[in-house]
């Protein structure tokens, strides 16, 4: 299994999408920066809104951190 960031997930998919347009000249520097800051803004707003609303159906005491005595890592 690979542990891999959403964010990279997410630029590796728009860079399949848009590349082909990118280096036909197509779309330019500007076409793709407006592209990512779309979808990343997007993705920020739907974290945003389900966070709202687990903290308004769950309660607002949903403290979720790991106490210290419990962490570890795996090398």
């Amino acid at each position: 299994m690979l542990c891999v960031n959403v964010d990279a997930i997410i630029a590796a998919r728009l860079l399949d999408i848009l590349w082909k347009d990118y280096k036909s000249d197509a779309s330019d520097e500007r076409d793709l920066d407006t592209a990512t800051s779309d979808v990343f803004l997007q993705g920020s707003m739907i974290g945003g809104a389900a966070k709202i609303d687990v903290r308004l159906t769950c309660g607002r005491h949903t403290d979720t951190r790991t106490p210290l005595s419990q962490c570890g890592f795996v090398v």
